[in-house]
């Protein structure tokens, strides 16, 4: 797959659009950014920005190193990173991650149920009665707890909704903003009832769940990379609920393993080599 260059207003849509033609995601690619573009002065003088996006599956492993946008870190910089974590620190999502499986291995042989957070009940009662009030009365509601995987992660509760194939084209249309307004409206009438903070995320027979799958694959596809380069790959900032995902993914992946750095809205995952 060759390289392409994408012209337009600005540089975050001209990767969006990048992205999309290559069906990729942007850990998946190498940014150039050839021209930064122009505003101008109202709007007289305005220049379109260029980028060029490259799969890093098409460069040679060299060609990776020092890239600032998602690629794998040099060995200096990689030493730079561990030093930002206190002593103790390094190996800590790995400790944390095998006593929670321990606790569930525990909970299984016990036959005890899994952890439920509050308000899961209500959530699903709140989304199946809206769907019934919209005229969806074959629609099932289903629901799950996800608890913290580190220290940065926020509890949440999703819930699954089922319906027939042909009603699934009214949330999924328009990049899915019939489901995206599904779920501010659970999300607004949850939150006023609980007075809770906790995030509610809804899923249309298994749309999000397939794209969790995309982002699953990909962070396979990054671990393999690291393996082959023994460089540690940093992954662009995430929310916690696509950390998670990168974190469970390679939680057995031999040869690698994973930690979160930075704070906020820039706490990203990153990928590193195991020790021999």
């Amino acid at each position: 797959m060759a390289s392409i260059e994408i012209v337009a207003s600005d540089v975050e849509s001209a990767i969006e659009q990048g992205l999309a033609q290559l069906g990729l995601m942007r850990a998946e690619v190498k940014i150039e950014i050839l021209e930064e573009g122009s505003r101008g002065v109202l709007r007289l003088g305005s220049r379109q920005c260029k980028v060029r996006l490259t799969p890093w599956d098409d460069l040679p492993a060299d060609s990776a190193e020092g890239d600032g946008q998602s690629g794998e870190a040099a060995d200096g910089d990689e030493q730079g990173d561990d030093a930002e974590y206190e002593e103790g620190d390094e190996g800590e999502y790995e400790d944390e991650d095998d006593e929670e499986e321990d606790d569930e291995e525990e909970e299984d042989e016990d036959g005890e149920p899994e952890p439920v957070i509050e308000g899961e009940g209500l959530a699903v009662e709140i989304t199946q009665t809206i769907l019934e009030n919209m005229g969806f009365r074959r629609a099932q509601a289903y629901g799950r707890s996800l608890l913290p995987m580190d220290d940065a992660d926020q509890p949440s509760i999703v819930v699954e909704v089922d319906v027939e194939d042909r009603d699934e084209e009214a949330f999924l249309a328009h990049n899915a903003e019939g489901l995206n307004a599904l779920q501010t409206l659970v999300q607004t009438m949850w939150s006023h009832q609980t007075k809770s903070n906790v995030r509610v995320n809804v899923d249309i027979n298994g749309f999000k769940a397939q794209k969790q799958e995309t982002l699953a694959s990909m962070a396979r596809r990054m671990a393999e990379r690291v393996i082959e380069t023994g460089r540690a790959v940093t992954l662009d900032p995430m929310n916690g609920a696509d950390r998670r995902i990168v974190h469970m993914t390679l939680r057995e992946f031999p040869g690698v393993y994973t930690e979160s750095s930075g704070e906020g809205a820039s706490r990203k995952v990153q990928i590193k080599p195991s020790a021999a």
